[in-house]
């Protein structure tokens, strides 16, 4: 019996380790004595180094261009269905740390808040959809 698990855990090392080097984020085994999901972060790769000063000096903007009005973001505080709040559109004016619905996962209702105030310039996700963590729902102009 205690052969049959050391094979077992050598296979299960092995399936890792060929799984490590994959794009493959998730993986459901199902067998007669149970299941076994696999499940890894997906590794977003990080940006390409920076272009020395001198080129980012010769792509600038002239210095008489007005600079871009800042934007802000309400971002999804966890993985579930989003429901906006009613009346939440293009336009509407938020105060920090008003609510403008939930997320909502395996019957457990997040809140999803704004944590700066201003003016709704676009709801990115529509309503019903999956989010992600950290995923960008709405775009607030703050001095909207």
């Amino acid at each position: 019996m205690q052969e049959k698990a050391e094979n077992e855990v050598t296979l299960i090392r092995r399936l890792l380790d060929d799984l490590s080097h994959t794009s493959i984020t998730e993986l459901e085994w199902n067998t007669a004595q149970g299941r076994l999901r696999l499940r890894r972060r997906a590794v977003v790769p990080l940006p390409a180094a920076q272009a020395p000063p001198e080129a980012a000096a010769v792509n600038a903007a002239p210095a008489d261009d007005p600079p871009e009005p800042p934007i802000e973001q309400v971002t999804a505080p966890a993985v579930g269905r989003i429901r906006y709040r009613n009346g939440l559109r293009p336009g509407v004016q938020l105060t920090a740390g008003e609510v403008i619905g939930t997320v909502e996962a395996l019957g457990i209702s997040t809140e999803v808040a704004a944590a700066t105030g201003g003016r709704v310039k676009e709801v990115l996700r529509p309503p019903g959809s999956v989010v992600e963590y950290g995923e960008a729902l709405v775009v607030l102009d703050p001095e909207g």
